[in-house]
């Protein structure tokens, strides 16, 4: 057994297998205690103590200026000389019979602990319990190539370790990058469940916030410093494959088609946003002597552009819906068809499945037939326009919008009896420019031409849903329980007042069986009228077209359950990330307008924060209490940090 060592004195033992030297400090029955640092020490069992040496020091800097001649004896040493005299003998060496293979008459306890160093990192010897043991040639030449492989390892980690902090690029490093690179995305997607976590802790040594590494990949060239992360991580292709795009070239539209109804000689319009290019409904009115009149809703046919189980049609449903970004639209279809063959362009005849209602005196609503038809509009009217129209009786079209907007009032007021949820809600508009400048405005969607628009989109979903319903056609219906407002008080103020009756709303559900829509107030419902920016819509399209053409339906009952049920679920998916990718672009303009003050809207008192609207963007957050307020208060907030990378926002009080 070693001797035990004296206060203050350095020896070596044994911790976990590792050779450590420490200054002893104390010792009880069969343990030892070392001082290995200012702040720490080691309790070892006394058998573990290789080297006492005899040097007795007072302070921590003492023992490290010690321990520093002993890291440089153990450099001097040749133990691969000394190793070279003893690998044959196939013995046990003990550390003083090594020492005194390399080691001249009187040596050092430092160079006696040099050699003990030595031997702990050398890949000549093992060390034993009982001593040390060379190794074969064999197992020398296998330590060799691993030393070597960690070498390479903690150079390449030396080199990474620069470039990733923005050190100057060399050539040494350009076998390495498009490696580093690839991980390097991944690791930014995908954080600690990426592939390449656990290689990025060994390169980097420490945890690396993902943002370094992206800001790192954008130097690089890879992205863009607005890069679409979300886009990247759900695979959502940007491009259309070559198969697709060859397709959509051969496509042509036939509007000489007998089995299709030529109603060319109709007023049709389109009604959307100025910069909308994909026109998919219009809207048309015909005056008869009697009174009564014949509206029309026409929805451009898309069955006819995409083939079914085409390779046109597998992209459509594997991205499920076109995108809207501030920054960048993302189509379902390419846009020879999405914005040119599918799209009611003015003055170019268009193939369509129209719905025909009789509309009687009082703007009631009568049969309606629902046919495929051939089309040709007479123009695309903006929302602006529409509203001029309607304000303007000397406009030659004043006479059919107004027409159509008092059916489409007198349907409004009918679905409301029937329970109908009336909500306002401003839409908030983000545009963003070429040169990456973001502006925000909100506009209201109450004006006349939102309600003809929007009312004569819901009379469509509900006549095709009732036909298919009565035809027993397969198609995918929507439900929502009808909400309870008996707990809603009537409320003045209109933000307040939708936030509660929103809260009370259950979410839309998506079925195989027809029912109530609550928060609309009809039965049954559909969504039918997007087929060019809606899988879920296109494939309701296809069922009702092939039944009106006597066709074998393309989908079975179990089809819609499973895989166009399916699609109607991945819309969830992709409206979150329109609203997460719009948030990001709100918080980066926000960014420069950090310190100054917000009008809030008091949503709700919770228990230790405050739920609030800002009234200028009509966004919702929540904020710290300053001093008591009530639901309905329109209070002052301080915005404190905006960050679009993080996807948070914070404010305070004021006053």
């Amino acid at each position: 057994m070693t001797a035990k060592p004296r206060d203050g004195e350095i020896a070596f033992f044994i911790y976990r297998n590792k050779l450590l030297p420490g200054v002893f400090v104390s010792g009880e029955g069969g343990k030892v205690r070392f001082k290995t640092g200012a702040r720490e020490s080691l309790n070892v069992p006394r058998e573990n103590v290789v080297l006492c040496t005899g040097e007795v020091v007072q302070n921590q800097g003492q023992a490290a200026a010690w321990l520093g001649v002993v890291e440089q004896a153990s450099l001097a040493i040749d133990l691969e000389e000394v190793w070279e005299l003893v690998k044959e003998e196939n013995e046990t060496w003990t550390l003083e019979g090594l020492a005194d293979l390399c080691l001249s008459e009187g040596a050092t306890s430092q160079e006696l602990a040099g050699v003990l160093v030595g031997l702990e990192g050398s890949r000549f010897f093992d060390r034993l319990d009982s001593g040390y043991q060379a190794l074969s040639d064999e197992a020398v030449a296998v330590k060799q190539a691993a030393e070597a492989k960690e070498s390479a390892r903690a150079e390449e980690r030396r080199l990474f370790q620069s470039w990733l902090n923005g050190g100057d690029a060399s050539r040494s490093i350009e076998k390495h990058v498009e490696s580093w690179v690839t991980r390097l995305m991944d690791c930014v997607l995908y954080g600690a469940t990426s592939a390449h976590a656990r290689w990025l802790t060994r390169m980097t040594e420490e945890k690396v916030d993902g943002r370094l590494l992206f800001e790192r990949l954008v130097r690089e060239g890879v992205w863009h410093p607005d890069e679409h992360l979300d886009l990247v991580r759900q695979d959502i292709p940007l491009v259309f494959s070559d198969e697709a795009l060859a397709l959509a070239k051969e496509i042509a539209i036939d509007p000489e088609d007998e089995k299709r109804k030529d109603l060319r000689i109709l007023p049709v319009y389109t009604i959307d946003d100025a910069r909308t290019t994909d026109m998919d409904d219009g809207v048309s009115l015909v005056f008869r002597e009697d009174g009564t009149r014949q509206l029309g809703i026409h929805i451009t046919d898309v069955t006819s552009l995409v083939p079914f189980g085409s390779v046109l049609d597998q992209e459509a449903y594997e991205r499920g819906s076109s995108l809207y970004f501030p920054d960048l639209k993302v189509p379902m279809l390419p846009n020879l068809l999405s914005s040119d063959l599918g799209s009611l362009s003015p003055d170019a005849p268009r193939l369509a499945l129209s719905m025909l209602f009789e509309v009687g005196r009082d703007d009631s609503l009568g049969q309606v037939e629902l046919v495929p038809s051939v089309v040709q509009s007479r123009g695309k009217l903006s929302y602006e326009q529409v509203d001029e129209i309607l304000e303007n009786p000397g406009d030659p079209r004043h006479s059919e919008m107004k027409s159509i907007h008092g059916i489409a009032e007198a349907h409004w007021m009918e679905r409301l009896q029937a329970g109908a949820i009336d909500v306002e809600h401003p839409d908030r508009r983000i545009l963003v420019g070429e040169e990456g400048d973001v502006s925000v405005e909100l506009l209201s969607n109450n004006s006349a031409s939102n309600l003809l628009v929007s009312e004569m989109m819901v009379l469509a979903n509900v006549a095709i849903a009732r036909f298919c319903d009565e035809n027993e056609i397969p198609v995918v219906y929507r439900v929502q329980k009808a909400p309870d407002l008996s707990k809603v008080a009537e409320e003045e103020n209109e933000i307040l007042r939708r936030y509660r009756v929103l809260r009370q709303m259950s979410r839309a559900n998506l079925s195989e069986e027809p029912g109530l829509h609550g928060g609309l107030g009809v039965s049954p419902y559909c969504q039918a009228t997007s087929p060019l920016r809606r899988f879920a819509d296109l494939a309701v399209q296809r069922q009702l077209m092939a039944f009106l053409q006597d066709e074998p339906l393309p989908y079975s009952a179990e089809e819609v359950r499973t895989k166009l049920l399916q699609s109607g679920e991945q819309l969830r998916t992709q409206i979150q990330l329109e609203r997460k990718r719009e948030r990001y672009w709100l918080y980066k303009h926000l960014q420069d307008q950090k310190g100054q003050s917000f009008e809030a809207l008091v949503l709700d008192v919770l228990d230790r924060e405050l739920h609030v609207e800002v009234v200028d963007y009509a966004f919702q957050t929540r904020i710290k209490p300053a001093r008591p307020v009530e639901p309905g208060d329109r209070i002052e907030i301080k915005l404190v940090r905006s960050d679009p990378w993080e996807d948070t926002i914070s404010f305070t009080q004021i006053g």
